[in-house]
């Protein structure tokens, strides 16, 4: 009987990993090829959320600080229009000229020339006369053209920059208007930038100096004009290019982590504005909903693989295995051995077939059975008449 039971397990063993490697073939690979992909494409898409609102915060915040010096050229221009246009003495022009200054809160100096840069009216109050020819602003406005000067600090360690208009009368350059505008406002927008809890934002000029740093401990590196020209996104925003990098880089501490910046130029002043985030707390939701997939995808993988081990141990298993110890009984002659499978398959008709079969052998053993009886009492029989005769 050991032989018999040796080949059943071998027999069953071989079935069930035939069973296992279809279940995972056909299954199980297919939905974890799937898992992986959907992780892959809801983490890329994640991740360039991240990247595109980084990047919406910054050329939002780049076009106000536009605006905001636009918007004083404009009130400059206007300024330069209504004095071109009238004819009005030296103090009344002083007098428009400070009122403006007092208005206009970010104008800190706004002063009149002639066309041979002498100072006809200034806001500041008992300044003496002084003459502006030197100045870049008053020989690039002379010529008809608009001065903007490099961003520098001012005496009260505010950035500030001037800005150079002509006045123009009858189609002519008749003097030239300077102002001063402070940039505090831009300071305050910058400081404004908070993404996340450790993202911050921070300005270059178009020579890679710092103008504004929202980052409290790299303040001071504003006020000592530092050069960041080196970095690679200062480089690509200056270049006027929008981009996405990923980089190590000091962190608050000096620490050196890893970064996601995103750079913003800011058209017609040649300056960028760059939003910097460590990647931990950057990309710390897409890495959560990375690990919360993962795990779905496992469950749903032993998912599958328990009701695929379970559906095929109660539907293929059990009954191949009810039909080898039947066959192994009836072989060693118990006729009357019955399998009960009630998987509703072609399994149970084939136990049903099976049972029949039984049946059948029993009926065909009896029947030889009472064959074998009855040809044996008829040699009994034609022995005693074969005596009785004799």
């Amino acid at each position: 009987m050991s032989g018999p039971s040796k080949i059943s397990v071998r027999v069953t063993a071989k079935v069930s990993t035939k069973l296992s490697f279809l279940l995972g073939a056909a299954g199980l690979l297919p939905l974890t090829l799937f898992g992986l992909v959907s992780i892959w494409t809801a983490r890329n898409a994640a991740y360039q959320a991240v990247e595109h609102g980084h990047l919406s915060v910054a050329q939002r915040a780049a076009a106000q600080i536009r605006d905001y010096i636009e918007n004083r050229e404009a009130i400059l221009r206007a300024l330069a229009q209504h004095l071109g246009q009238t004819d009005l003495q030296p103090w009344q022009k002083e007098r428009i000229i400070k009122n403006y200054v007092i208005d206009f809160e970010e104008f800190r100096v706004i002063s009149l020339t002639d066309r041979n840069g002498r100072q006809v009216a200034t806001s500041q109050l008992g300044a003496p006369p002084a003459s502006h020819t030197g100045e870049p602003a008053f020989q690039t406005a002379v010529n008809g053209q608009l001065y903007r000067s490099p961003v520098f600090l001012s005496e009260n360690l505010t950035p500030s920059i001037t800005i150079g208009l002509p006045v123009m009368s009858l189609g002519r350059v008749q003097g030239v208007l300077i102002g001063e505008v402070n940039l505090v406002a831009m300071w305050n927008l910058v400081d404004s930038i908070r993404i996340g809890r450790d993202g911050y934002a921070f300005i270059v000029s178009e020579s890679g100096q710092l103008l504004a740093h929202g980052r409290g401990a790299d303040k001071p590196l504003v006020l000592q004009r530092a050069n960041v020209s080196g970095k690679a996104i200062v480089q690509a925003v200056l270049q006027g290019r929008s981009q996405t990098v990923v980089y190590r880089d000091a962190g608050a501490e000096g620490h050196v982590i890893e970064k996601i910046g995103v750079s913003a130029p800011i058209p017609g002043l040649g300056w960028g504005l760059i939003i910097e985030q460590p990647t931990r707390e950057a990309y710390a939701r897409a890495w959560l909903m990375t690990v919360q997939l993962a795990g779905l995808v496992g469950f749903f993988v032993l998912l599958v693989g328990a009701i695929g081990y379970l559906g095929g141990r109660r539907y293929v298993m059990d009954p191949v295995q009810q039909l080898m110890r039947a066959t192994k009984r009836i072989a060693g002659g118990n006729l009357a051995e019955k399998v009960k499978i009630s998987t509703g398959d072609e399994f149970q008709a084939l136990g049903g077939a099976f049972n029949d079969m039984a049946d059948r052998l029993g009926e065909l053993q009896e029947q030889i059975r009472r064959d074998e009886r009855a040809v044996v009492f008829g040699r009994i029989a034609a022995g005693l008449a074969h005596d009785l005769r004799h």
